[in-house]
């Protein structure tokens, strides 16, 4: 399968390369080239953002995954010790605090209530369960499925702050055109319902109803015709037409800090696996195909390299990437901390051999 993603991430390397300023950080005290300002989008329906200019482990991707979902986050015990290597850089002493970091954030944001002078603690927001029952709605058209983990009145007990700080779902009715094309065309699997005089009438209505310029398509008639098509769908048992009609979520993340060469291949890797696994985990406790992960939108602030990265940037640069692999869940569960690796499918990755990471800027 052809791919866009990996040529996205090379361009930016590229830029930071060639057009980056020198920069101190002033945490880490490390040097390094960077530029402001980056986007990735990456069409989840087409390809899974597994970069294959190196070689990437994805199920080391999904023991931090895992980890962050559980909300059990704030000490490095707690992750699987295959993937301690990267976090026990940040430990903050011998007993493996790491304080309250992304996923316990996520699953435990702390809740203080003030009524006539006294503070008491109240039970703590699970982020992402309010998602998933956001997006179980029948319209999950809510502009307000964020999931922080920005907590500016806990940074100062975080070993580190979160670099990719928030992220938010977004869900759309598939595009006019990818619904006038496929029933055009019937590709794949529809093509033996040609025929049916249920998907005959389907796409008679279809130019009828969703025919017209964008802004002349009456909105409750398109969506009255997607509603119509999923129980035509249903009732006949055809999953790739369920799948055409299904509500697509994109997934926006905001990083305001991005590790080019090491962190950045891992975090599309890893939100585009969330996405998958969202989408999965809301099927199966709606019981239909209600979603279809659409885009991955990935926002980059300070886009950086560092200087004992450069030279391994250089060498990446000139790889040749490989078609994009594909990801499925296979195994969907109700609840997101039930996932184990065993659920998901990586089909078609091949990739150039592995970089050996420098000294990491800790």
């Amino acid at each position: 399968m052809t791919q866009t993603y990996e040529s996205a991430y090379l361009k930016v390397m590229a830029e930071i390369l060639h057009e980056g300023t020198p920069k101190v950080s002033a945490r880490t005290q490390f040097h390094s080239i960077a530029l402001h300002g980056a986007q990735i989008r990456v069409d989840l329906e087409k390809e899974f953002p597994l970069v294959t200019t190196k070689k990437m482990g994805l199920r080391q991707v999904w023991r931090e995954l895992k980890w962050f979902l559980s909300g059990m986050c704030n000490n490095i015990m707690t992750l699987d010790p295959k993937a301690h290597r990267l976090w026990e850089h940040w430990v903050k002493d011998s007993s493996g605090d790491l304080g309250p970091i992304y996923g316990y954030q996520w699953r435990r944001w702390p809740v203080y209530r003030e009524s006539f002078g006294q503070i008491t603690k109240q039970p703590p927001v699970d982020q992402v369960e309010r998602a998933l029952d956001l997006l179980s709605q029948a319209k999950p058209t809510s502009r307000q499925i964020v999931v922080n983990a920005w907590n500016a009145a806990m940074l100062a007990d975080m070993a580190l702050p979160p670099c990719h700080m928030a992220f938010q779902f977004l869900a759309r009715r598939p595009s006019r055109h990818q619904i006038m094309h496929t029933l055009a065309t019937l590709p794949g699997d529809l093509k033996e319902f040609e025929w049916h005089p249920e998907i005959q009438a389907l796409q008679n209505r279809c130019l009828s109803t969703i025919g017209g310029e964008s802004h002349q398509v009456d909105i409750a008639q398109y969506e009255a015709f997607c509603d119509e098509a999923k129980s035509i769908a249903a009732a006949l048992n055809i999953p790739a037409l369920a799948k055409l009609f299904a509500w697509r979520v994109d997934l926006r993340v905001d990083q305001r800090s991005a590790d080019w060469f090491v962190g950045v291949p891992f975090n599309l890797a890893s939100y585009a696996m969330l996405c998958h696994i969202i989408c999965a985990t809301v099927n199966k406790r709606v019981g239909s195909t209600h979603l279809v992960p659409g885009q991955l939108i990935h926002q980059f602030g300070d886009c950086h390299i560092y200087s004992n990265q450069i030279e391994v940037c250089k060498t990446q640069y000139e790889r040749t990437p490989f078609s994009a692999p594909e990801f499925a869940v296979k195994q969907p569960h109700r609840k997101v901390d039930d996932y184990v690796w065993s659920d998901f499918v990586l089909a078609g990755y091949d990739s150039h051999e592995r970089i050996k990471a420098p000294e990491l800027a800790v």
